[in-house]
């Protein structure tokens, strides 16, 4: 990851291939690695984005851990709409394939359909 002048993670996409951005999450640090690989297409699944069942996705983290509140899930969604432009710069596409999802800055798509726009076998 590469870190702040306060040793904490940058929260925005990082274009050098030294180092990921750190979102606030893994899977802003997953989607940043692996636009360092050249992919043309991510796809983000169970990226809900809110705690409407009191709990995001997969359900509570273990104690040592934490849960975000929703002050820290605004965060990682301003992080995403942050890097949205510097993915589609490098020409990648970023699909959301989470039903619900508060993640607005991608477009929605179900999952399968969203993983064949990456392989290029549909248009997006």
């Amino acid at each position: 990851l590469r870190l702040n002048d306060k040793k904490k993670p940058l929260m925005d996409f990082v274009a050098d291939r030294g180092a990921i951005g750190g979102g606030g999450n893994s899977t802003f640090q997953a989607a940043n690695l692996v636009a360092h690989w050249g992919v043309a297409g991510i796809v983000l699944a169970g990226c809900d984005m809110h705690l409407r069942a009191g709990v995001h996705w997969h359900g509570k983290h273990p104690d040592n851990l934490g849960d975000p509140s929703e002050d820290i899930i605004e965060q990682w969604i301003k992080a995403f709409e942050t890097a949205a432009p510097k993915f589609a710069a490098r020409g990648i596409r970023v699909f959301n394939a989470t039903p619900g999802s508060d993640l607005k800055c991608f477009p929605y798509h179900p999952l399968n359909e969203a993983i064949e726009a990456c392989a290029g076998k549909v248009a997006a």
